[in-house]
């Protein structure tokens, strides 16, 4: 939890507008459209590496089951 001192919040207040910068609205669209992460994966690739990684996460998990539960078979 946050300190709620007077002087505490007064040096979270400070520390902000250290760090403030103003921006106009069309400043704030350039700069978000920059910051923009780019990807270049196509939707059916990713759905493929997202599921190869399930398939290698349920083949781990099944793996440490076997462990530490073996099969009395």
């Amino acid at each position: 939890m946050a300190d709620l001192s007077p002087a505490a919040v007064q040096r979270r207040l400070a520390r902000l507008r250290e760090l403030y910068v103003p921006e106009t609205l069309d400043q704030a669209r350039v700069r978000l459209e920059a910051e923009r992460p780019r990807t270049t994966e196509r939707l059916v690739d990713g759905a493929k590496r997202r599921l190869a990684d399930l398939r290698a996460l349920d083949e781990f998990s099944r793996a440490l089951h076997r462990a530490r539960w073996p099969d009395d078979g």
